[in-house]
């Protein structure tokens, strides 16, 4: 860093100038030298990131330029360690921009192959005197703390009101009138930070895009798996190296398997995956996932080298994902489309045991029902498997017909007179396409219990919602056109948003028929309960997560007097865990969407 004092109108202020520069800089020698003509700055251009700098560019900007961009750069043409994450500390420190720094560097620096740059780690020639540069210059602990420093003077001294050599202007132009002797050091600069900008192209630049996430079968609590994300980009291009990897798991519905509730769980954190691997076109990422079994919503990251964000303009993103979290020991249920007219059912264990039938019972069962979102068609039991040898980690298939389901309807596949710890039920919506083939959408049911541990913010209204009572055999239901809670979205059929939502769904909530309107799609209109509610129906369907109990109906009519909110009770409903299915029959006309989710029902006392 070679300086002299600016240029004053009198020779007091130069005196002044000089002895402060003395103090703060190494003063340029002066002697036996012609005054040196330098051009005064005049105007100061925004920074635009991404476009290239000139000497009149805003010095005091970000510089929307990421770590690992500075780090490769860094690589390829200094022996200097990685200081990306140096340099963004200093601008978001002290405000100057990032690139600048680093061109002032390797300007100074000579590419970090000085002496004073790999001896002392001074790469800004800090308080290099001309007469002894080496001797004088300052010595730092790391190449970080020098960075730090000199970002630091750099501002005080030049681009803020009250500094030493503040002009008006917060430009390289501006600096150069005392930073340094020469009159062209700021071409200098300019020309190795538009190099860093050229040289290493950005995410945007690259086309870099990523698309559909593969999860595996099962993620068992707390175990490591892998989960694999398809990218494209520009041809050629690669996911740069110094691009790292982040997981956050949101829950969503953390008690549907639990009887006891946890305690409030801590506000979800970014954490660096357990490893990262990338091929042409597939990137594979090992996760840990949560130590609860249940719900969880997972939304995947790419992040800079320190595992901070990347600049908002240079950030491709993964879409969000729904993840059943299994424990150890549970029964794995899962449907999808089968050939023809059928669903195909599997089960298999979460492992690393088998599965075996309860000690009351020879065997376990693999049932399937179809409970139609029509009150005058009955539930129907579609098909059923004995499995008298144990589950084990090979999946067990189920061929399910659904000749004889009336749809739209929703298809529940439980295990029954099992030894597992769990046996959630796989649900699934079912529908006639406009083929006339069965459409399937995975409807993510919640516990309404995790209202009381995860924080939820309301969502669109709902026409009805269900609360276990607490008292034996007893629902309460209630008939609204409030907000409720307890709503969420259908998962889309196709792939999901690039962009992650900002709040994780919750009670899953879809068409009824083909006419009626999502939540998802906008929400349902409140309805004037004078006339909307009158004479309608509360039309509940519940089914036991295991045991032998049969699909029950209820379907009362609401008083002709109904207005605004209200409350009914549903009694004789089996006690146990189940899954309930509600919604709102308007006289004569069709159904809302419908409400589901888990409750547990109180049972008499003994």
């Amino acid at each position: 860093m070679h300086t002299r004092s600016r240029l004053v109108a009198t020779a007091v202020a130069a005196i002044v100038a000089a002895t402060m520069l003395a103090t703060s800089a190494a003063p340029a020698s002066a002697a036996k030298k012609p005054p040196v003509q330098k051009v005064a700055p005049t105007q100061q251009d925004a920074y635009v990131p991404g476009r290239e700098i000139t000497v009149n560019t805003d010095v005091l900007s970000a510089s929307g330029m990421p770590a690992w961009a500075i780090d490769q750069y860094i690589a390829a043409h200094t022996p200097l360690p990685s200081l990306g994450t140096a340099f963004l500390a200093a601008e978001r420190d002290h405000g100057v921009n990032a690139i600048v720094l680093v061109a002032i560097a390797m300007h100074e620096s000579g590419y970090g192959k000085s002496d004073i740059a790999r001896i002392k780690k001074n790469l800004f020639g800090y308080n290099a005197l001309d007469r002894d540069p080496f001797k004088w210059a300052t010595a730092f602990s790391s190449y970080a703390e020098g960075v730090d420093v000199v970002a630091r003077y750099i501002r005080d001294g030049y681009l803020v009101p009250g500094g030493s050599f503040y002009t008006g202007f917060r430009t390289l132009r501006s600096m150069n009138l005392a930073y340094a002797s020469s009159p062209v050091w700021q071409n200098g600069v300019v020309a190795h930070a538009n190099r860093l900008i050229r040289e290493v192209p950005t995410l945007a630049m690259r086309k870099l895009r990523f698309g559909s996430v593969r999860l595996p079968d099962a993620m068992r609590a707390a175990g490591v798996s892998d989960i694999t994300v398809r990218w494209t980009a520009a041809k050629g291009a690669t996911i740069p190296a110094g691009i790292r990897f982040s997981a956050r798991w949101t829950p969503v519905s953390i008690v549907e398997t639990a009887v006891a509730l946890p305690r409030r769980p801590d506000d979800p954190q970014w954490l660096t995956v357990a490893g990262a691997r990338s091929r042409p076109g597939t990137l594979t990422l090992s996760v840990r996932a949560p130590s609860t079994p249940g719900l969880w919503r997972l939304d995947l990251d790419p992040r800079d080298t320190d595992g901070g964000e990347l600049p908002a303009s240079d950030h491709p993103r993964i879409g969000s994902s729904m993840v059943r979290v299994y424990a150890r020991a549970e029964a794995v249920l899962a449907v999808g489309p089968g050939a023809d007219d059928t669903l195909l059912a599997t089960v298999r264990s979460s492992g690393p045991g088998t599965i075996r039938a309860a000690a009351e019972t020879p065997t376990q069962e693999l049932e399937a029902w179809a409970i139609p979102l029509d009150e005058d068609s009955p539930a129907v039991r579609l098909a059923s498997l004995h499995v008298a040898d144990g589950v084990g980690l090979t999946a067990l298939s189920l061929k399910i017909p659904l000749k004889k389901a009336p749809l739209p309807a929703l298809v529940i596949v439980r295990l029954t007179g099992s030894t597992a710890s769990r046996a959630v039920p796989a649900v699934v919506l079912v529908r006639r396409g406009s083929s006339g083939r069965p459409a399937v959408t995975t409807p993510w049911i919640v516990d309404p219990r995790t209202s009381d541990v995860v924080d939820r913010p309301p969502s669109e209204p709902a026409p009805v919602d269900v609360v276990g009572t607490g008292d034996a055999g007893v629902l309460g239901v209630r008939v609204s056109a409030k907000a409720v809670d307890l709503i969420a979205t259908p998962l889309p059929d196709g792939p999901p948003a690039p962009t992650p939502s900002p709040t994780p769904a919750g009670v899953f909530a879809a068409d009824a028929s083909p006419a009626a309107a999502s939540p998802a799609a906008g929400g349902v209109p409140s309805p004037d309960p004078a006339v909307e509610l009158s004479g309608s129906r509360v039309v509940v369907r519940t089914l036991a997560v295991s045991g032998p109990a049969r699909p029950t109906v209820h379907a009362p009519r609401i008083p002709a007097h109904a207005s605004g909110a209200l409350q009914l009770a549903i009694d004789g409903v089996g006690p146990g865990v189940r899954l309930v299915v509600a919604w709102l029959l308007p006289e004569g006309g069709s159904p809302t969407p419908f409400w589901a989710g888990w409750l547990e029902v109180a049972g008499d006392a003994e």
